[in-house]
């Protein structure tokens, strides 16, 4: 997994290199995303032990809705 930014609108800007990535002022948030989402099994077991307990399963065809 790896850190991706978004933008007011919810689109995906792309991946986060570094800490001072703001691309070019549209960065709102960031979330993680799944490098090879065929490998994922859905087992949830990444949220059990992300330490600052922030994270959301959603199917990739609702994140884009």
């Amino acid at each position: 997994m790896h850190l991706h930014g978004v933008d007011d609108a919810g689109e995906i800007l792309g991946p986060c290199d570094d800490e001072d990535d703001d691309f070019d002022g549209k960065l709102n948030r960031m979330i993680m995303v799944v490098d090879d989402a065929g490998r994922c099994i859905g087992c949830g077991a990444c949220g059990r032990v992300c330490p600052k307990n922030c994270q959301t399963h959603v199917a990739a065809d609702e994140l884009a809705t």
